[in-house]
């Protein structure tokens, strides 16, 4: 507008400064040829009607020279003007299409675009604003905030006008006011609105609704800090690396861990922290995972400590990855495995010793799961199977012995089960790859977990062949000591019975008795004379 109203000044002045020229022109040209003309008339007559008929040739031709000068002078003073005319035609239209263009844009512009004068009253209102406020413009139009929002909100937004106007500079400010909407949040830009003098005449401005952003500010604001103090209060080691495996981000766990304070650790890679060995191990893993920006869990690494102790450390990550692929690095947590490590490898050193210990004991010991799965055996057991530790277990007995057989282990399997406590029973039985036939005494009982659930059935056999073979020994030797016994008992009683004969002939001849008999019981005794 301002330019506008300057070019219109500048074709008025144009205008005046042309008919000027022609005046000019048109009494410069009638006073020289009055000038010269008088003269020449002088010049070549002096008769005076002569004089007088020149005089009136001269007038005439002044006339027509005079009146043609001043055709053409006012024809081009005519075009200069009509050109103008339509040069600031063509402006207003040009004009007139930005000020409808820039009306349309106001008005299907989701901003709130209005203007103020020096008072405060609106005096431009699109219908963005319109809807924020609920009220239709011509409602809004000549008055100031007051009449809009409430008296605390009013007076602020008409403070904030007042210092634009006083600075003459842009202000973007937030404002947060009540509307048709209820409470909403702007991101408010105001600036000097000017006069054609360049005098400021006002404020314009532009409010863009942020309530949606801000609120998901809030939200990943509350987010960080919940992730903030998840951080501080775990007692992982939150990080996270570039590209070039460098820590960019330490939490301040990794001082529990390994001693560290953060800002030893930044600027450092992982493979810095491990012994040598170590990390070149896991370097060479970590790149074949790094290679196809993969997720990674409980990668396993041993590090050094600032005491110079090794910790063991349990490590996952994600890749951080642009918009275009790129691998930026990854973020994630590292935990201190060393207890768990101690206690695995006590636990495995007690494993070793259990098995050493139970692979040197001569019975047979084996554990099935309730469906009858062999889960572990010792290596009496293998020699007996004639089978190894891994062909056998998770194999039942219907895969090694007759059905019949197995069908007998796996009915006192569920006796086991079922007495809910040892039972023993005796058999002989024939599984290893000689043929040989042994004698177990066997011993089964139901196998319970930490909570005294029924998981399986453990058995104990303990091979008895040798002593069936004492026994059979002592059998037969008894048999034969009691046949001889009782071959000799016998001969013992013929015996006595001839001694009792001889006795008696002897008493019959007057003889005393050779034999003594008085170690027989009083029935067996001879009779005494």
């Amino acid at each position: 507008m301002k330019t506008l109203v300057a070019s219109a000044e500048a074709s008025g002045q144009t205008y005046q400064q042309g008919a000027l020229r022609v005046a000019l022109g048109y009494a410069v040209f009638a006073a020289l040829w009055i000038l010269f003309s008088d003269q020449a008339v002088s010049l070549l007559f002096s008769d005076p009607l002569a004089i007088t008929r020149a005089s009136m040739i001269k007038g005439w031709l002044f006339v027509a020279v005079t009146g043609l000068l001043l055709y053409v002078l006012v024809g081009r003073h005519l075009r200069q003007i009509q050109d103008g005319y339509a040069r600031e035609t063509d402006l207003l239209k040009t004009r007139q299409r930005s000020l409808d263009l820039l009306a349309a844009i106001a008005d299907h512009s989701e901003d709130a675009i209005f203007a103020k004068d020096l008072e405060g009253r609106y005096i431009l209102f699109n219908c963005a604003a319109s809807r924020i406020v609920g009220k239709p413009e011509a409602e809004v139009l000549g008055r100031d905030d007051l009449a809009i929002f409430p008296a605390g909100q009013a007076v602020i937004l008409m403070e904030t006008g007042r210092r634009v106007v006083a600075s003459g500079r842009a202000e973007t400010n937030e404002e947060t006011l009540d509307t048709a909407q209820g409470p909403r949040v702007f991101l408010a830009t105001k600036g000097p609105l000017y006069a054609p003098d360049a005098s400021v005449a006002g404020i314009f401005g532009i409010s863009r609704d942020i309530t949606e952003r801000k609120q998901v500010e809030l939200s990943l604001r509350d987010s960080e800090k919940r992730f903030h103090d998840i951080v501080e209060a775990s007692a992982d080691w939150v990080w996270e690396v570039d590209a070039l495996s460098r820590y960019t981000y330490v939490s301040e766990s990794v001082e529990s861990l390994l001693g560290y304070t953060p800002a030893e650790i930044l600027g450092k890679t992982p493979f810095d922290l491990m012994p040598p060995d170590e990390a070149l191990r896991v370097q060479a893993a970590f790149a074949a995972i790094a290679a196809q920006k993969l997720p990674f869990r409980d990668l396993d690494s041993i590090n050094v400590h600032k005491d110079g102790s090794l910790r063991h450390v349990w490590t996952n990550g994600m890749p951080i990855v642009a918009a275009d692929g790129t691998l930026l690095g990854y973020r994630g947590l590292d935990r201190d495995n060393t207890a768990r490590k101690i206690a695995e490898q006590d636990l495995q050193n007690a494993r070793d010793m259990l098995r050493a210990v139970i692979n040197t004991i001569p019975d047979l010991i084996w554990l099935k799961d309730v469906e009858g799965r062999y889960l572990a055996c010792n290596a009496r057991f293998e020699a007996v199977f004639g089978a190894r530790e891994a062909d056998i277990l998770g194999w039942t007995d219907f895969d090694f012995v007759s059905p019949e057989m197995a069908e007998r282990f796996r009915e006192r399997d569920r006796a086991a089960l079922e007495a809910g406590h040892p039972v023993n029973d005796e058999e002989e039985i024939s599984l290893a790859g000689d043929g040989q036939r042994e004698c177990l005494l066997t011993t089964k009982a139901p196998y319970r977990d930490s909570r005294g659930a029924v998981i399986g059935v453990l058995g104990i056999a303990r091979d008895i062949s040798g002593h069936k073979r004492v026994e059979a020994s002592l059998r037969e030797r008894n048999e034969m000591l009691e046949r001889f016994n009782r071959a000799t008992v016998g001969r013992e009683i013929d015996m006595i019975e001839m001694k009792k004969t001889i006795n008696a002939l002897s008493r019959e001849l007057g003889r005393e008795p050779p034999y003594p008999l008085a170690f027989l019981p009083q029935g067996d005794r001879e009779p005494t004379p």
